[in-house]
């Protein structure tokens, strides 16, 4: 954890937000690809969004869904859609790159707020992620600028109660003229208020889409979207989109009865090549075609001749769960009126077997189209339930196509069996397998350990349901009570009364058949609390099992008793497969893979700490060729602990970037999975962090040559450089137990470093705000630079001088470059120290012993590093007395350092360290870290 004193400031904020138009730029043609390879992976387009100021942004959308979208330095952005149970099953996320004279932009569209949009009430600009998040919906305390109109002639007072009533909103103005009011939703707020306008919670029936209260439109204040009219002297020609699902069961959508949902707000033509080339074209019209049930929706483009990709989302349902299906054509020509067609039954699932058994806890699919000049258009989608589909395609022909699904399989949290009085497997679901960290108390009652008992009908639950039945220490089967309605036929409802009458009879469980009797629409999935967002859940596990399943044990129990045997866990599973699955060029007719161990490398993931904490890992692959990606999130991971994570499979040129986060932790890394089969430890957390640069992977510069050399795209800041006549006091914390994990990067704060040169205090120049830059002559001269950073306190004896040629080191970019200067740069000669303690997960070595200490000297410049020698001091007591340490080594920077703990160490203990070391060249470092590691009784 970070102490609480801190003498530096992240440059995420200062820096890469004036730097933001710079770094999204193209990418570049790799290096060394030659035939198709090297088509298909040119003239990539960059997510160029400059109006962003920070490398990470928490969006709050009107639904209460959530999106983060993260910069990872090199114009591109990954994504993190968190549906929001209360309000919608899943969030459609799509991203445009720029192509000249055009900005691009990141949109989420909840599955909730579709059809709203496509009918026109809602504007689309509600979702738009890039605009809310340079408007105040940024993080915990954001709120959204929304106006509503409502019709009729009201006045002032009238508008004001009328959005007053929709509650969850301030109003801050009224506007009798236009029959408007401006309000702003907090993001705390913003599911209720979205529930109070559009009529949509989990209790209400499903109907057409609709807002409540007299409102008739809604649009971000100051940013309503432009009425579109294309060029009368552009010839359109009319395309039919014809879409078909026959598969699962009958729900309500849309005001129809139907089997297929088709998402309209998703719905769009991307032109790929020809006069429509990157514009994205919305549908006219969309219809049902035939009627109880719907299964043949058509919907109507008006587009230019060329050559476009058709993009989109649908739902059905089967089983207990929601089954999404990503409606891509990736290639349609249009010369002339044309027709096409999705046949919703010929799609084929996304399924990862595994060598061990699991299940799919988050899974984020997307698909990214590219025209012919380049830029490109991404959709991802992320829902509470990850089961896609896609409809299986031809090959493209112009600009490039693929189709990505970045999973995270653990080991099943829940499974049951009836054994008597025949064996029958269930399979029994959480509504969402995130922990309770994302949704509040949600999934905090879940079945741990292993039981088995009885089942007993206790039908939908009511007082009068369990009369009469002994329901003590068994499971309970209920169904939907009759006087709840499912919304859209996605999302069923459990009762806390439901809940609680079991919990009063006795039962140690209950198992939920989404089946509502009477319930014309079929049955719902996806099972939710009733105390969504409320402070104490009840205390009794339940799971949704499918309606067919819900029979048969109705059926059995009419026979007589029946016994189940359920076994599960809370919290983290012990392993779990983080697989990324590339198709290129086109959907091919299966999305089924089965790995296997040779395919995959074994990584310990080793979570450290000083106490118990609770963090969330985050990962996006990114391909040589893709400028967006959804990431995936393993959240509430117990720290310290660890974790087996399967990674892969292996390949040439996926890079993935990792990140662990919490409140006072924000640590990444950049790797590749290179070889099958192998094995390696993460060790994140780990203390102590000490300033120095970032390791950057060669697998990286060698497997993705040419897309990471420096400005403006790098992997990293070079650290401690100098550019001209500019030295830039940049650095990343690193530690000794992985040094591949970086801190950063930091910049030093004014009252937190000094420079020194013959005595003098070189005078500081600050930049970006607060942080701290030096101005020095051009001629070699030594220098003194003291430096503060928490508990560390570094001098650093060192020569500068202007470089005379460009000498930044692989993978990094001199912050001077981002800054609009373009003089050689290098790193000066700074030597730099990392610690590995060997302490345990919790950052603490024994009392009573002696230990080893493995100190590594290197320079941020590549290549072995020469040393005059290292001398090392341990203190038990916070650096009040020292006691010189044995040190032997010392070959390319690498030493071992023998020290003693005490006999009987006090009470929270801590052993804290004093380096110095010289290169050969004379350049020093004195360091003292106070209070580096625990030390605990042996």
């Amino acid at each position: 954890m970070k102490p609480q004193y801190r003498r530096r400031s992240a440059l995420t904020a200062a820096v890469i937000g004036l730097a933001a138009t710079s770094l999204a730029i193209p990418g570049s043609a790799v290096a060394g690809d030659t035939g198709d390879n090297a088509a298909a992976r040119t003239g990539v387009g960059a997510l160029a969004l400059p109006e962003l100021h920070d490398a990470t942004y928490h969006v709050t959308l009107l639904t209460g869904d959530r999106v983060t979208l993260t910069s990872s330095g090199q114009g591109r952005y990954s994504v993190v859609a968190t549906p929001n149970p209360g309000a919608t099953p899943a969030v459609a996320v799509t991203a445009r790159s720029g192509s000249p004279g055009k900005a691009a932009s990141v949109s989420a569209t909840p599955f909730a707020a579709s059809a709203l949009v496509a009918s026109g009430m809602l504007d689309p600009r509600l979702f738009d992620v890039t605009w809310l998040a340079t408007h105040g919906d940024n993080g915990s305390a954001a709120v959204i600028p929304v106006t509503v109109q409502f019709s009729g002639k009201l006045s002032a007072a009238a508008l004001t109660g009328k959005a007053t009533a929709l509650g969850g909103a301030t109003v801050v103005a009224a506007h009798p003229g236009t029959g408007t009011v401006d309000v702003k939703v907090s993001a705390s707020h913003a599911a209720p208020f979205w529930a109070a306008l559009s009529g949509q919670s989990a209790t209400s029936a499903s109907v057409a889409p609709h807002l409540t209260g007299g409102a008739v439109h809604a649009w971000p204040t100051g940013n309503r979207s432009a009425a579109a009219h294309p060029s009368a002297a552009q010839a359109l020609n009319r395309v039919t989109e014809t879409i078909t699902g026959t598969r699962g069961s009958v729900f309500g959508c849309n005001g129809y009865l139907t089997l297929l949902c088709v998402e309209p707000g998703t719905l769009a033509l991307y032109g790929v090549d020809g006069e429509g080339i990157d514009n994205v074209y919305e549908p006219s019209g969309l219809t049902c075609v035939d009627a109880d049930p719907c299964t043949t929706y058509q919907v109507t483009y008006s587009v230019p001749s060329g050559i476009y990709s058709a993009t989109g989302f649908a739902f059905f349902l089967a089983g207990s769960q929601t089954q999404y299906v990503d409606l891509i054509d990736p290639e349609v020509t249009v010369a002339g009126d044309t027709g096409f067609a999705l046949n919703v039954d010929a799609a084929t699932e996304f399924h990862v077997g595994t060598p061990r058994p699991s299940q799919a806890f988050t899974a984020t699919q997307n698909d990214e189209r590219t025209s012919v000049d380049g830029t490109g258009i991404a959709n991802a989608i992320d829902s509470v339930t990850p089961n896609y589909w896609a409809v299986p395609s031809a090959p493209v022909t112009a600009g490039t196509f693929h189709l990505t699904s970045d999973w995270v399989l653990g080991q099943p949290q829940l499974t049951m069996t009836v054994t008597a009085p025949q064996r029958l497997a269930l399979d029994p679901s959480y509504f969402v397998y995130r922990t309770a960290a994302t949704y509040g108390n949600l999934g905090a009652v879940r079945f741990t350990g292993r039981k088995k008992v009885g089942l007993v009908d206790a039908g939908a639950g009511r007082p009068e349901d369990f009369a009469g039945v002994d329901a003590r220490g068994k499971f309970v089967l209920m169904h939907e009570d009759d006087q709840v309605w499912c919304q859209d036929g996605s999302l069923a409802i459990v009762l806390d009364s439901q809940l609680n009458n079991a919990l009063q009879a006795g039962a140690v469980g209950v198992l939920f058949d989404p089946m509502s009797p009477g319930y014309t629409r079929g049955y719902c999935s996806s099972v939710i609390p009733e105390w969504y967002g409320a402070s104490d859940p009840i205390d009794m596990p339940f799971a949704t099992i499918p309606v067919d399943q819900g029979d048969a044990l109705l059926k059995l129990l009419a026979k007589g008793p029946v016994t189940v045997d359920a076994s599960g866990y809370d919290g983290n599973s012990p392993y779990i497969y983080t697989p990324s699955l590339y198709q290129e060029g086109q959907v091919p007719a299966s999305l089924r893979t089965t790995l296997t161990d040779a395919q995959l490398t074994t990584v310990t993931d080793a979570y450290h700490g000083g106490g118990p904490s609770s963090v969330d890992e985050f990962w996006s692959t990114w391909r040589s060729n893709e400028f967006f990606g959804g990431a995936s999130i393993y959240e509430g991971i117990a720290a310290p602990g660890t974790i087996t994570e399967y990674r892969g499979p292996a390949a040439p040129d996926v890079v993935t970037q990792w990140w662990l986060a919490s409140d006072q932790i924000d640590q990444i890394r950049w790797d590749m999975v290179t070889q099958a089969g192998g094995k390696a430890t993460e060790n994140w957390i780990a203390a102590p962090e000490t300033p120095g640069s970032y390791a950057i992977s060669p697998d990286i510069l060698r497997n993705q040559p040419g897309k990471y050399d420096g400005y403006p795209n790098p992997l990293a800041y070079c650290s401690f450089c100098r550019q001209g006549n500019t030295l830039y006091p940049v650095m990343y914390l690193r530690a000794g137990a992985d040094p591949a994990v970086e801190d950063g990067a930091y910049g030093f704060l004014a009252d937190s470093i000094h420079l020194y040169h013959d005595g003098q205090e070189v005078q500081q120049t600050p930049f970006a705000g607060n942080l701290v830059s030096y101005q020095l002559p051009a001629g070699a001269a030594r220098y003194q630079l003291v430096a503060r950073d928490n508990n560390t306190t570094t001098t650093w004896d060192f020569t500068s001088s202007r470089p005379a040629n460009d000498r930044t080191p692989a993978g990094t970019a001199c912050l001077g470059a981002f800054l609009g200067a373009s003089d050689p740069c290098a790193p000066d000669p700074f030597v730099f120290l990392e610690y590995d303690a060997g302490t345990d997960l919790s950052n603490t070595v024994t009392g009573h012993g002696d230990h080893e200490l493995h100190v590594t000297a290197y320079h941020q410049a590549p290549g072995p590093i020469a040393m005059r020698g290292l001398s090392v001091w341990t203190s038990t007591d916070g650096g009040k007395n020292w006691t010189k340490a044995t040190v032997a080594g010392g070959h390319d920077g690498a030493y071992t350092v023998r020290y003693r703990t005490p006999t009987a160490p006090a009470a929270n203990a801590r052993l804290s360290i004093k380096a110095q070391a010289t290169d050969a060249d004379g350049n020093d470092i004195t360091q003292t870290v106070i209070d580096a590691v625990a030390i605990a009784a042996r």
